[in-house]
Order: structure tokens, then sequence, then C-alpha cells
């Protein structure tokens, strides 16, 4: 029942036992191991290494050793076995514990393998890197260290020590550091001196961090930086501070200097100028005692603040006095020691600058608001077409989206790949600067390919250098004026036809009456797909029918149809005509058709026009009339007909 792996051999390496634990290491099922022997799964061991190994554990009773088993699956299993000897009677018995340490090794791999990156990353930074121990002794030193420090790599054999290489007077602060980073598992980065082989000290910056094992501090990782380069440009910055007082003395900026307690303890003579209080007045007071500053004064303790504790230059715009804008910097100064000691404001005059851009975004949003709210579609692409940006009333017109649009190009909305003559000349003239703006109309196509007509503005703005930067595109929908114009086109023609129509009938004989030709003069002249005149004459036997029927191009001409022999559709289209009849709903062109006609000798005339049927029915009279009454009627439909055709507001349809 034994929690570790146990297995039992004999002096000749044969199983005795084996646990539930060692047969899941081993793969084997317990029977499976003890008809085996130790040479089974080891294959490197051989008799003469198991005759050592045994009388090895019979001297000293116990040992330990780590091998590799070979599993059932052929797999090496890393194994730590401790042996134990004893005797039973006459027989010698190996009682070993066995643990699969698979794990161990390969963190200890692992481990090997981050201690070697660590060390190779170590050796190119240009900082030394350091390891020691808790009492200080070095385990490890980075290559750079000997140029930097000049010494030799021997000086740091054996078991040199970090308080050997560093003054006296550091060690108690050392000390407290490495306490302040136990407690706080990070370090606050702290300036000593390295003392140099020669002698000399070196100043340095040192960042460390505790090793920790168990939660139990054991060594000390960290990197030394040589400052010294730092320390002569402090002590270089201190040679200058005269020099800054006399620069501040005579700049043109406002120069205050504020403590850690936001008081001032310098301030230049734009003081006077500004508050007209003579400078040194201000040395001692705080910011909100300052009456010039008094509006911003909480701005400013707020940033000032800020840069104490972050330690980083700031720069902010303010209106003081009621008068002036200033372009603000605060600069941390420092000591010698890299603490902040103070915050350095300077504030420039930009009052004529804020001025100008006050009046230009005042202009922007002017512009912004009628590119927005223009009733106009506007648009601006680059010098080869393509949009940057379009206002929604463009949208509008074409129905694309801001995103479709922005990848197109102007061409696009006019299906042609290159300019007209028109066009092209337009543009040069732009570009040369002979031109300031130029208006062409022509028809465009929308996202769904509906045909537009619109007049188009184009102009060009210029960079400040004077090179072309964008067009502008200004488009008005004129496309109700252009078809106003087709349709008024289109009444002159047809009132033309109508005339002569008129004509045509009006000369006709009786023996040349065709209702087939007029029927398709009547076609044309109206843009009619489809006229069918039905005549209906009834005698004492039978109602027949004669139809005449114009559709394009093709002309039938039926001297008589029994009513029998008509189709469901035309079956139809008489009964709602002798509905529509029966019932007085007739259309308005019908009732101005019976209004004109003064006989009422006709026989029935129904006129089917495209998918509208019309009809007519009149008391019969005298044969003899018929073609004369024909005529009659025919003329007034045809005159009903222009006459209904101007009126109608939809003059496509």
């Amino acid at each position: 029942n034994s929690l570790e792996a146990v297995l039992w051999t004999d002096q000749d390496g044969f199983f005795l036992f084996a646990n539930h634990k060692a047969s899941c290491i081993l793969g084997y099922s317990i029977e499976e191991i003890l008809e085996m022997s130790v040479f089974d799964i080891s294959p490197d061991l051989d008799q003469e290494k198991w005759r050592l190994f045994w009388e090895n554990l019979r001297v000293n009773q116990a040992v330990q050793i780590e091998t590799a088993h070979r599993r059932k699956d052929q797999k090496m299993v890393p194994i730590q076995i401790h042996a134990h000897y004893f005797r039973e009677e006459e027989e010698e018995i190996n009682f070993a514990f066995i643990k699969d340490i698979s794990l161990e090794k390969n963190l200890k791999t692992e481990l090997q393998k981050n201690e070697k990156t660590f060390h190779e990353f170590s050796e190119i930074l240009p900082e030394i890197v350091y390891e020691c121990d808790m009492d200080g002794n070095l385990i490890y030193i980075s290559s750079n260290a000997y140029q930097k420090l000049g010494y030799l790599q021997e000086d740091f054999s054996g078991k040199a020590n970090v308080f050997s290489i560093i003054p006296p007077q550091y060690h108690s602060e050392i000390k407290k550091n490495i306490e302040y980073n136990i407690q706080n598992k990070s370090s606050r980065g702290n300036e000593y001196e390295i003392i140099k082989k020669d002698g000399s000290l070196l100043p340095v910056m040192i960042h460390s961090s505790i090793i920790f094992e168990n939660e139990i501090p054991v060594g000390i990782s960290g990197i030394v930086i040589d400052i010294s380069e730092k320390k002569k440009q402090i002590t270089a910055l201190q040679e200058r501070e005269e020099s800054f007082r006399d620069l501040a003395e005579n700049t043109m900026d406002l120069v205050i200097r504020f403590n850690l307690d936001n008081r001032v303890i310098y301030a230049n003579p734009v003081v006077e100028k500004i508050s007209g209080k003579f400078f040194h007045s201000l040395i001692g007071k705080k910011i909100n005692e300052i009456s010039f500053l008094k509006e911003s004064a909480g701005k400013l303790e707020e940033t000032v603040q800020s840069v104490f504790e972050t330690k980083i230059l700031k720069r902010i715009q303010m209106f003081i006095n009621r008068s002036y804008w200033l372009d603000c910097f605060f600069i941390p100064e420092f000591s010698a020691s890299n603490e902040i000691k103070s915050v350095l404001f300077s504030g420039r005059d930009i009052s004529d600058y804020k001025t100008i851009e006050t009046a230009l975004r005042e202009s922007e949003e002017e512009f912004r608001s009628l590119f927005e709210e223009s009733g106009i579609a506007i648009g601006v692409s680059d010098m080869e077409g393509n949009f940057l940006n379009v206002n929604p009333a463009f949208l509008s017109l074409f129905g694309y989206s801001g995103r479709e649009l922005y990848k197109m190009n102007l061409k696009e909305l006019r299906k042609s790949s290159d300019l007209d003559e028109e066009e092209e000349k337009g543009v040069q003239k732009l570009i040369k600067g002979t031109l300031s703006s130029f208006q062409i109309e022509r028809k465009v196509y929308d996202k769904h390919g509906s045909e537009k007509w619109v007049l188009i503005n184009i102009s060009l703005i210029r960079w400040l250098e004077g090179t072309p930067k964008h067009f502008i595109i200004q488009m008005q929908d004129i496309t109700r004026q252009k078809k106003a114009e087709e349709k008024k086109n289109q009444i002159y023609e047809i009132q033309k036809n109508v005339n002569k129509i008129l004509s045509f009938i009006n000369n006709l004989g009786f023996d040349d009456f065709k209702f087939a030709q007029i029927l398709e003069k009547i076609s044309r002249a109206f843009q009619i797909d489809h006229l069918a005149l039905y005549i209906f004459q009834k005698d004492e036997t039978e109602i027949l029918l004669k139809k005449t029927e114009s559709a394009g191009s093709e002309i039938r001409y039926p001297e008589s149809i029994e009513i029998n022999s008509f189709s469901k559709n035309e079956k139809d289209a008489m009964k709602k005509i002798l509905f529509i009849y029966q019932n007085a709903k007739l259309p308005k062109i019908l009732q101005s058709i019976l209004k004109n006609l003064k006989s009422r000798c006709f026989y029935s005339f129904p006129l089917i026009l495209g998918e509208s049927f019309y009809g007519i029915f009149l008391v019969p009279g005298k044969t003899g009339c018929l073609k004369k009454h024909i005529r009659n009627f025919l003329s007034i439909v045809v005159q009903a007909l222009a006459s209904d055709w101007k009126r109608k507001n939809d003059y496509e349809k």
C-alpha cells in the first residue's frame, strides 16, 4: 500500500516483488514485472555493473543512484533509486524505492537553459549585470565589468564580495535598501560609488531585486548603471545656473520658478509687463496669492504638482489676467542627487496667434455647416478625381454610402473612363489659373443605374504655395428641366403628327378607307405599342365584328370575326366596355368625344389603347352613313388624345 514505487530484487537481478505504483511507472502489470529482471528495463546495465552495484549495496547497506528505466511502451524514464540491503535467512534482497524524476529533470534542464540565456543576454548589455548571495558574495558578474572597473577576471575568482569594491560609508545604506527590497519586493534604484582597480570612484545607479526560493530570500541580482556622465551634466547644470538667470532676465517670455511648496523662488522682469508689479515682490508667494494668476490658479497648481509627482515636462495653454494667452511649459529641475527640486514655468504670449486661430476655426465651422447643410450636392476630390469628402446632398443624389463613394472616381458616375474635350479644356484652364471655375451639363448614373442630368460646377483649391490641391465639385439635379424640354419637343412633334393624321383622315375616300393605315398612324403619333378598333354590326341573325389592330410593325386586318372566335381576354375586354357604358362610368376622354358627336346614327365603336379600354356605344343607323361617321369619330378621337397628352404630368407614360 506504499505511495512510493517499491521493487525487490534478488542478487541475480530478478524481481521478487512490485507494488501498484511501480507498475504505473514502468507500464507493466505486476505479474509481468515478476517475470522480468533488472536487465529487461535497464538497457545500459550489464552483469559487471550489477555485480559492482551489489557489492556497494552489501557494504553500505543503502545506496542512492539515478538511472533510466525502459517502460513497456519503449520510452525511457529518468529514475531515482533508494536501494536498501537486508538479509532474510540465507537470501540477500535489494529493497528499493524508485521515483520518476522526469519533472525534476525537465525543470532542471529548463533552469539551466534560462540561466544560460540570462548570462548570454547580460553579456550584450552595456550595463554591468551581477548576482550574489545574501552576504554579498559574487556568484556571477558580466564581462563588461572588467573593462569599466579595470579589474582582471582573476580578481573576481574565488570568493569576491561586493562590499569589497564599495566604500564603507555606503555599507549601512546598502543593507537598509536590501531590507527595503525584501519587504517590498521591488527596487527604488540607488546611487553608490564603486572603487575601481586604480582606486578612483565610479558613480553608479544600482537597480536590484531579491531572489526568493520558497518565499525565502537567497540572493540578489541587479544592474549597475554608470552615471558618471550624468553627474558631470549635473555639475555643468549647476555651473550654468547663472547663465540661465542672465537669459531669463532678457527673454520676452514669462519665467517663474516654483519650489515643492508651490512658492515662487524666482520670477523674471516680464512679470512687471503683465501685472504692473515689481517682479521681486512675487518671491515667497504661493500661486493662489499672485493676483494676475488667480483666474488660472487651480490649473497652475494642478499642473505644477503633476510635474513634481511624475518628473515629466508638461505643456498647456492658459488665459491669464483677462488679456493674455500663454503657451506654457512646466519643466522639472533636478538636484545633484537626481531628486526634483523645482518646476520652471515658462509662458510665451500667443494672444495674436489665438485671435487668428479663433477666426480660422469659426471660418472652418461656417464652411462645414454650409457643406453639410447645403441642398446642392458638393464633393471634394483629389487631382485624379478620387472622392475625398462628400456632403449628405451628394449621397442622396446618387444613393451611395460615404464609404462606397470614397472608393470611387468622378468618372465612374458618368460611366466613362476619360474626360471629353470640353471637360479636359476646363480642367487645364483651372490648373493654369486662367479660369476660377467652369460649368457643364452632363448625364450621370446613380447607384441603381438610373439616369440623371446634372449641372456641374468645378473649381480648384490650391496649397499655400499655389500648387493644385483639391477639386470642389458641385452638382445640381436638372433632370426635371431636361425632361420638360424633351416633353415640349415631343408635344410639338405630336401636334405635327396630329395635323397630318387629321388631314389624312379628312381626305380619305370611301373606297380607300383602310382602318389599319389610320390606326398605324395614330399608334406612331402617340407612341402606342398596341392599338385596336372593334366595330360591332348587328344584323337580323348574329353579331359580327370587324377588327383592325396595330401592334408594332405588324398590321392585321381581318374582314370579319365571329364573336364566338374571340379569345377570353378579348371577351373580358368587351364585357368591361359594356359594363363601363351601362354604368355611365366613361373616362373623361370618351365623355369629351360623346359631347362632340352630333349625329346618333352610329354603330358601336370600342377603342382599345394599350391596356386601357375605351368604348362608345351609339344607336344603330343606316349602313351608308357608317364610313362617314367613322371618319368623324376618328378625327375626334385623335384630337382628344392629343389634348389628353398635353394635360398629363407624367408625359412619359
